[in-house]
């Protein structure tokens, strides 16, 4: 079974661009905002390969999601990866203190985003891996 990437954004345009470079892999999954993805992600937590996520968004933005992943320890399990136009310095250290992998700035290149997505994907998996590996040892 294909594993599932959550695109968390308010602009329809945006999901469908990202959708559009993964289908082919995974199952997608689209949220307009926080609260939609809240709904997505509970109880999949081990089907979702990843969360590309939006910062700017209504209902609930992408920082209040991040919270959100934390407090439930989703951020430990779930890779997620920030694909947003904002770039101001402050955003930035904040998604990586909230627990993100990788953050890439829009416009954006596809082929880059495909392949920064999928090694966050892969790399998370290899620490998954690990982490079993020691608690069973």
């Amino acid at each position: 079974m294909k594993k599932s990437i959550l695109v968390v954004d308010d602009m329809e345009l945006n999901r469908a661009i990202l959708c559009e470079i993964f289908r082919q892999d995974y199952h997608m999954i689209e949220a307009e905002n926080g609260e939609e993805a809240l709904e997505c992600i509970k109880g999949k937590e081990n089907e979702l390969a990843a969360v590309l996520l939006d910062i700017v968004m209504p209902v609930m933005d992408g920082f209040e999601l991040l919270a959100v992943m934390n407090e439930n320890g989703w951020i430990k399990s779930i890779p997620v990866v920030m694909i947003s136009a904002e770039m101001v310095p402050s955003y930035v250290d904040r998604a990586y203190d909230l627990g993100v992998l990788d953050y890439i700035s829009r416009p954006f290149d596809e082929r880059v985003v495909r392949r920064r997505v999928i090694s966050t994907i892969m790399l998370s998996s290899k620490q998954k891996e690990l982490s079993y590996m020691v608690a069973e040892q």
